[in-house]
C-alpha cells in the first residue's frame, strides 16, 4: 500500500507551480552566465561565483516567489477549513507543499551546473582550491531555505 504522503508528494512533483520553478531557476542562472561568459570560462574558482551570485541574487528570489504562491494556494481556494479537518499536521501539509518547489529549483541549479561545468578547464589546469562539490552540496539547502522561507510568507 503506498502512503498518503507520498502520492500528495507526487500529485506535487508533476503538477503546479512547481514543475515549472526548475526550468525557470535553470534559464535564469544560465542566461545570466551566457551575458559574462568571458569573465568565468577562465576557471573554475571564477564559474563557482558567478554561479553563486546569480544563484542568491536571481534564483533565491524567484523560488522564494513560487514557494509563496504555492504557500498562498489554500487561502486561495478557501480550502483553509478542509485542510483543519485532515488528520496530517500542519507541518507535513506545508512540508509536502514545500518540497516540490525546493526539489524543482535544485534541478533547475544542478542542471546550469551540469552546463557550465564542460566550459571550465579540466582539473589539471584547475588551480582555486574550491571543487565542483562545494556548488552542489550548497544547492538543495539554498533551495529548501528560499522555498520554506517563501512558503511561510505566502500563507
Amino acid at each position: 500500500m503506498t502512503n498518503p504522503a507520498y502520492t500528495a508528494l507526487r500529485a506535487e512533483l508533476r503538477r503546479g507551480l512547481a514543475p515549472w520553478t526548475g526550468p525557470a531557476v535553470a534559464l535564469t542562472l544560465l542566461v545570466t552566465l551566457w551575458g559574462k561568459a568571458p569573465q568565468w570560462q577562465g576557471s573554475w574558482g571564477e564559474t563557482q561565483s558567478q554561479l553563486h551570485s546569480a544563484a542568491g541574487l536571481l534564483a533565491g528570489p524567484l523560488v522564494a516567489a513560487a514557494a509563496c504562491w504555492q504557500g498562498g494556494r489554500e487561502h486561495r481556494r478557501r480550502t483553509a477549513e478542509l485542510l483543519l479537518s485532515v488528520p496530517r499536521s500542519r507541518l507535513a501539509q506545508a512540508t509536502t507543499a514545500a518540497t516540490p518547489i525546493a526539489l524543482w529549483a535544485a534541478a533547475g541549479y544542478l542542471l546550469a551546473l551540469g552546463v557550465a561545468l564542460p566550459r571550465t578547464p579540466g582539473p589539471a589546469a584547475r588551480r582555486s582550491p574550491s571543487s565542483p562539490r562545494t556548488s552542489v552540496s550548497c544547492c538543495p539547502s539554498a533551495s529548501w531555505g528560499s522555498s520554506s522561507a517563501g512558503w511561510c510568507g505566502g500563507g
